[in-house]
């Protein structure tokens, strides 16, 4: 790769919400090095406000830089570090990047002054899409986060493994002062009294992990493995992790009522999964998502069934989710090699995504919520009504009032669930693969105990990782 001088481009995040103002200082950007494709440094100065800083690398393939730029994209970025796609407190004075090409790239004949870096600076309140959080780093070292505009600028590509395995993938959902309905119409196929219709509305944007927690990121977080199920076949690391408790996750005590959601808010145990991975990655309320932040990103702006938007029927069921009628599948022993026929999760990420880009929320295995759930564990309508009538009484007592306004409801703000001590279950959503499909759709709302611990040969209970924008940026 040529020596060659950037061409400075500089953008900014175009969102109305967005009161701060940073902006990278025009003619600061510069690229040094790059001979032989050795490490390029990438050096500018930010101004106004911190920020999050991405960079891109752009080719040009006229010469003098006449014609169009375009981005290299991630599959052949490489690396990029220093002071790249990350949170950049250093204001009025140089700061330093470097990028490190990628085989896919290196040594590719570009013409001169046919490289540019496009540096952007991202307020601190509209960070971009997505986040990877280094999940590998030592206990005792605060592991890197890192910001990407797209699926396509993440490095390696967004099919690189590394995302379902030492990194955690998330993505911003666009939730911020959006008013939505939340449960069901009791006409809805597989409705349940607690599935209740009402709007909603979260004042924040927040990060939701893209994948169901793995079993390799499980052990990534968590130092150990734990026990998981379905751990002998060779791409057990890229199924979900499906033994979760609540108590192992946070900490929660069922004697003391220690550590429960809203009364503690997101305290947790320093010893738990979450308390040692925010230790390591230094986000304040990193945790399992609230019932209306894990249906909102699932539903990705439908209003229908399943995040996919189709009907409800059968087929379009199966299409969007594994589950008992349709989980079934080969999977290959990893000592023997072997070819078996099991009912188990699947690798995340087989079905398609929901227009956010998350995977699997629907089906697989079933994802615990913070919200508390009033009611019989037994969630089938036709025993226990009376124990059910008074757990869904208790549930839309929460809900602001005059929602049931058949002409104009209210609207219930960053609801919470339940604070009573004599509810001790936990929310749990989405389904599983041991579940049948009338339970797996964006509005079903289903118990789990606290410490619930199913068989080795029916484990199905997950969770997938949370946290704010505001944390997330600190």
């Amino acid at each position: 790769m040529k020596k060659t001088l950037s061409i400075l481009s500089t953008t900014f995040c175009a969102v109305a919400a967005c009161a701060a103002s940073p902006e990278i200082v025009r003619d600061s950007v510069s690229l040094s090095g790059g001979a032989n494709g050795d490490k390029v440094q990438i050096s500018y100065t930010l101004t106004g406000e911190p920020a999050v800083v991405t960079i891109d690398i752009q080719t040009n393939t006229v010469a003098g830089g006449s014609g169009e730029w375009v981005s290299i994209g991630g599959e052949a970025m490489g690396l990029l570090g220093g002071e790249a796609n990350k949170v950049v407190r250093t204001l009025d004075e140089p700061v330093t990047a470097y990028w490190l090409p990628s085989t896919a790239f290196a040594g590719q004949n570009v013409a001169a002054n046919g490289i540019r870096a496009e540096v952007t600076a991202w307020p601190t309140n509209c960070p971009p899409d997505y986040m990877t959080i280094d999940l590998t780093a030592p206990t005792s070292t605060v592991c890197a986060i890192r910001f990407y505009t797209s699926t396509n600028a993440l490095p390696g590509g967004f099919t690189n493994l590394a995302y379902k395995t030492s990194l955690l993938l998330m993505r911003k959902i666009p939730a911020a002062n959006v008013v939505w309905w939340m449960g069901a119409p009791s006409t809805q196929a597989g409705y349940r009294r607690w599935d209740v219709h009402h709007k909603v509305m979260l004042t924040d944007d927040y990060y939701a992990a893209v994948y169901e927690t793995t079993q390799a990121q499980y052990r990534n977080i968590n130092g150990a493995a734990g026990s998981p199920s379905f751990s002998t076949y060779i791409d057990s690391d890229v199924r979900p992790y499906c033994q979760a408790r609540c108590d192992t996750l946070r900490g929660m005590n069922n004697s003391t009522m220690a550590y429960y959601w809203p009364e503690n808010g997101h305290t947790v145990t320093a010893t738990s999964v979450i308390g040692r991975f925010r230790a390591k990655c230094g986000i304040a309320d990193m945790d399992l998502p609230t019932d209306a932040q894990w249906e909102y990103a699932c539903r990705a702006g439908t209003g229908t069934a399943l995040p996919t938007g189709k009907s409800f029927t059968a087929d379009n069921r199966k299409e969007a989710a594994w589950c008992s009628d349709n989980i079934s599948h080969t999977a290959i022993v990893a000592a023997t090699g072997e070819a078996v026929t099991k009912s188990m999760p699947h690798a995340v990420g087989e079905k398609p995504p929901n227009s956010w880009g998350l995977y699997d929320m629907i089906g697989n295995v079933f994802e615990f919520c913070l919200d508390r759930f009033d009611g019989n564990t037994d969630w089938k309508e036709a025993e226990n009504a009376a124990q059910i009538t008074v757990a869904v009484a208790n549930y839309t007592a929460t809900f602001t009032p005059g929602w049931d306004d058949a002409d104009s409801p209210s609207v219930t703000t960053n609801p919470v669930g339940v604070a009573t001590t004599t509810v001790k279950t936990i929310t749990k959503r989405g389904g599983a693969w041991s579940d049948s499909t009338d339970r797996c759709w964006s509005g079903a709302r289903t118990s789990g105990g606290i410490a619930y611990v199913p068989a080795a040969t029916s484990s199905y209970i997950g969770f997938r990782l949370f946290c704010s924008v505001k944390e997330a940026v600190k």
